[in-house]
């Protein structure tokens, strides 16, 4: 069945950042911003939508990535993890709650005390 539009918006979006974001850890290096678009048109291919549909879509979905890359382009910081799953250790809050679930991303805070992370999870609406 497919997805809804914005779902597949946000699929797409996803397959761009994530890949990205996997080539940073491996390499230790920014790819520059078209390499973005790239791997969003891989992701948007995987969607059943309507050649009118992935046109639009394509064409948003490079304008939001450019933007994103202008915006963070001195701030990329390689991950720690990618699609981070929290079933494969125990992550506790205040020593009694489990964190369960997965995210996108999880960054070292490098001015921090070395313990500190940012988490990310990616949204799109």
């Amino acid at each position: 069945k497919a997805k809804s539009l914005p779902l597949a918006f946000g699929s797409a979006i996803h397959h761009a950042l994530e890949n990205f974001y996997i080539y940073l850890k491996k390499y230790k290096k920014v790819q520059k911003g078209g390499k973005l678009a790239e791997y969003f048109e891989e992701g948007l291919r995987r969607e059943v939508v309507t050649k009118t549909e992935f046109k639009d879509l394509l064409k948003k979905g490079k304008e939001v990535l450019l933007g994103y890359y202008n915006f963070y382009e001195e701030d990329f910081r390689v991950p720690l993890y990618n699609e981070y799953n929290f079933a494969k250790g125990t992550v506790l809050l205040d020593r009694r709650i489990m964190l369960t679930g997965k995210v996108d991303r999880i960054e070292l805070i490098e001015d921090g005390d070395g313990e500190s992370v940012t988490v990310v999870d990616y949204k799109t609406g």
